[in-house]
């Protein structure tokens, strides 16, 4: 399957289910009830770029403006799809989807989930801490680029600007 295929095919459904989320919310439960497993599988295949992509993310913040999912409850049922073999592309893909889930949290919850992340950040990393540490990262930087980190003070963005620069300096960055 080409590109072409695999984004017509994400893309396209996937910007059906939000906009009718957008125009009926009380649709979401029924969305989420049929369609967030699949849309949790395509949110780390590193097939998922462009088009297909920006229609999964607008999915993920339309569960969450209808009400459908709780911010917790997806941000753990997204990190539930980093595994082994998670390749570096759908690692990037689930940190934006993250991302998104964040972006559209209270400032309060994502103040709380960027304290967890500091704390992940310190800690000595072997091979499933590190996937870990880096879907993090990733996650992080997304978020950045969507809201203003420093408006949840500086130990918290001086603490990721540290973490960043301590992860690019080690060996595990290829």
């Amino acid at each position: 399957m080409t590109n072409f295929h695999t984004e017509t095919l994400t893309h396209v459904p996937s910007q059906l289910v939000s906009d009718i989320m957008k125009c009926c919310p009380s649709a979401g439960g029924a969305v989420r009830e049929t369609l967030l497993d699949p849309a949790l599988k395509l949110s780390s295949s590193p097939h998922m770029k462009d088009l297909a992509l920006a229609s999964l993310l607008d999915f993920f913040k339309e569960i969450l403006t209808c009400n459908a999912a709780s911010v917790d409850v997806l941000r753990k049922q997204l990190e539930a799809q980093l595994t082994e073999d998670t390749s570096k592309a759908g690692t990037y893909n689930l940190a934006e989807c993250i991302a998104v889930v964040l972006a559209n949290a209270s400032t309060q919850t994502t103040k709380d989930i960027l304290i967890q992340d500091l704390s992940l950040f310190q800690q000595v990393a072997d091979d499933k801490l590190l996937r870990d540490q880096l879907l993090h990262l990733v996650t992080t930087g997304s978020l950045g680029r969507r809201i203003d980190l420093t408006s949840f003070g500086s130990d918290i963005s001086e603490g990721l600007m540290s973490a960043y620069l301590k992860f690019f300096e080690s060996s595990h960055v290829e």
